[in-house]
């Protein structure tokens, strides 16, 4: 790791966040890791004393595109947080909504997430015409329920509850995207397996939780073309 990083995190632990910040960024700037990057964005983001939103920004927009699947997904976050809210340089509907979804769903063939990145994109989910695209390939309350689904994924119990009420309205309103969800390769669908995929019990353990993901991510992909690393 190189000596910038490891200065921030000393400075860091002796409570000179200042001194961190200085350090980290340094390391950014040096772009031998991307940690640097990411703990220098956080601090410019969420320290008062230290704030700048451009610095953040322009950060986290690295992170965001690094292949570094620990870190890269809560970049994501925070780029689109940023780009929602006109934080540090223009406001981005659209490429807000595109950091979201690599957050939750593209960043990596792993399918790593941030699950508030989940939560991000489905609590304000444009609509097909602001992302340029056409209802079928943008529907727009099946991606929310995946949305949250996925993020429940991440030990979000209430992001479960938001997906659920999600497919209890659309089961009530016999919604075209139920069927999609059941299974998009089959003409009719066997019946229960889109609720289950908003089941907190089938995340618990760490094998059931990646083919759970790989599910979800494999829905995301088939209703939007939009697939891991893209």
């Amino acid at each position: 790791m190189d000596s910038c990083w490891k200065a921030g995190v000393l400075a860091e632990q002796r409570g000179d966040v200042a001194a961190a910040f200085a350090a980290y960024d340094r390391s950014c700037s040096a772009g031998r890791t991307i940690y640097g990057c990411y703990e220098a964005g956080k601090i410019a983001f969420l320290d008062p004393g230290l704030r700048d939103y451009r610095l953040a920004r322009d950060r986290m927009a690295r992170v965001c595109a690094s292949s570094d699947i620990g870190m890269g997904p809560y970049g994501c976050t925070y780029l689109g947080i940023m780009q929602r809210d006109g934080l540090g340089g223009e406001r981005l509907v659209r490429e807000s909504a595109q950091s979201f979804v690599r957050a939750c769903f593209t960043h990596n063939a792993d399918h790593y997430l941030d699950g508030r990145g989940c939560a991000a994109l489905a609590d304000r989910l444009p609509a097909a015409p602001a992302m340029g695209r056409s209802d079928a390939n943008w529907p727009r309350e099946y991606l929310r329920y995946l949305a949250y689904a996925m993020g429940c994924t991440d030990g979000m119990p209430a992001l479960c509850a938001k997906a659920r009420a999600i497919y209890r309205r659309g089961e009530a309103a016999s919604t075209d995207w139920l069927v999609v969800c059941e299974d998009p390769s089959l003409p009719r669908a066997p019946a229960g397996t889109c609720p289950m995929l908003a089941n907190p019990a089938l995340s618990a353990e760490p094998d059931q939780r990646q083919i759970l993901r790989r599910t979800l991510a494999a829905r995301f992909a088939a209703a939007t073309d939009l697939s891991a690393d893209r």
